[in-house]
């Protein structure tokens, strides 16, 4: 993982559906969005706009956020367009020719964490759900995106902590 790459990733369910997103993080997210849409979006966006596709121009919603006020703590570009495999997978193609990199898998969340917008258990709450099968792992991977163990363990943590720097001033 390149913390410095703008990656690109299809940030929902491929298949037939209302729609499909496409998501952008980094420091190029805005430029390199602007290579498929008739017109760049702002830095802070949210409307809709026209993705050019072949010779056709398709609407789309489309969602800038400016880092550090976003989920991966970058700038991040959404676009979320009409849920045609084909078409999503063009843009994604054309993004990608234009500068992003295709994400690993967890490289948002990643990010995210690496940013501070996330503690490491909410990361692996993301994981958690990504990989639950049954409703009971579903929920307990809520309570750790939320943050609930977290809490919980904070003042254990901050107790240690105090403990560790009395001993160090002991020694």
């Amino acid at each position: 993982m390149n913390a410095t790459d703008t990656i690109v990733a299809i940030s929902s369910a491929i298949g037939p559906a209302a729609r499909m997103i496409v998501r952008l993080s980094g420091k190029r997210a805005v430029e390199i969005a602007s290579t498929v849409l008739a017109e760049p979006p702002p830095r802070s966006f949210a409307g809709v706009a026209r993705v050019r596709w072949e010779r056709f121009h398709v609407p789309a919603w489309v969602y800038a956020f400016a880092g550090p006020r976003s989920s991966t703590g970058e700038d991040v570009v959404e676009l979320h367009l009409p849920g045609n495999v084909i078409l999503v997978r063009a843009v994604l193609k054309r993004l990608i020719e234009a500068g992003a990199r295709q994400a690993e898998a967890g490289e948002f969340t990643a990010r995210a964490y690496f940013n501070g917008k996330v503690d490491l258990t909410q990361a692996e709450g993301v994981a958690a759900a990504i990989s639950a099968a049954n409703e009971s792992e579903l929920r307990a991977a809520r309570q750790l995106m939320a943050g609930e163990l977290s809490r919980r363990i904070k003042p254990l943590v901050d107790a240690l902590a105090n403990a560790l720097a009395l001993v160090e001033v002991g020694i």
